[in-house]
C-alpha cells in the first residue's frame, strides 16, 4: 500500500506541483486498457446489430424487449425502467425505421448482452412474431 501511495516524480501543471506515484500510473494504464476494450467491444456490438437484419422495427419493438427481459432473471426494476425509457426515446425519435432498429438492438445489448439479443433475433426470425403483443 505504501508503494502505491509513494511519489515517483513531480509534475508542474499550471502553477501547481502534482506528485505522480505508482497508483497514478496504474490508474492511467487501467483507463487506457478499458478504453481499448470498449473500442473492441463497440465494433463487436455494431457487428451484432446485423442479427436483426430483415426484421422490422415496428414488429419487434414490443416483443424483443419482453423476450430479452424474460430471458434473464437478474434484471432489476431500475434496469427495466431505464430500458423502457430508452425504448420510448427511440420510438419517438426522428430516425429511419432501420436506424431505430439498430438503436433498439444496441439498447437491448446494454441491458442483457449480445448473446441474449442474438438468440432473440434468431427466435423472432424463426417465428416472425406479429405486432399484436401487449406494448412493453
Amino acid at each position: 500500500m505504501v508503494i502505491l501511495r509513494s511519489s515517483i516524480f513531480r509534475v508542474r501543471i499550471g502553477k501547481d506541483d502534482v506528485d505522480v506515484g505508482l497508483a497514478t500510473v496504474v490508474h492511467q494504464l487501467f483507463a487506457a486498457i478499458e478504453r481499448e476494450i470498449d473500442r473492441i467491444e463497440g465494433r463487436h456490438r455494431l457487428d451484432a446489430v446485423d442479427a436483426f437484419a430483415g426484421l422490422k422495427f415496428d414488429e419487434v419493438v414490443t416483443i424483443a424487449p419482453q423476450l430479452c427481459a424474460g430471458a434473464l432473471q437478474s434484471l432489476t426494476a431500475e434496469q427495466l425502467e431505464r430500458l423502457k425509457t430508452s425504448i420510448g426515446t427511440i420510438r419517438g425519435g426522428l430516425g429511419t425505421e432501420e436506424h431505430k432498429l439498430q438503436l433498439l438492438v444496441l439498447e437491448l445489448m446494454n441491458a442483457v448482452g449480445p448473446e441474449i439479443v442474438d438468440s432473440v433475433a434468431n427466435l423472432l426470425k424463426r417465428k416472425q412474431t406479429g405486432s399484436t403483443q401487449e406494448r412493453f
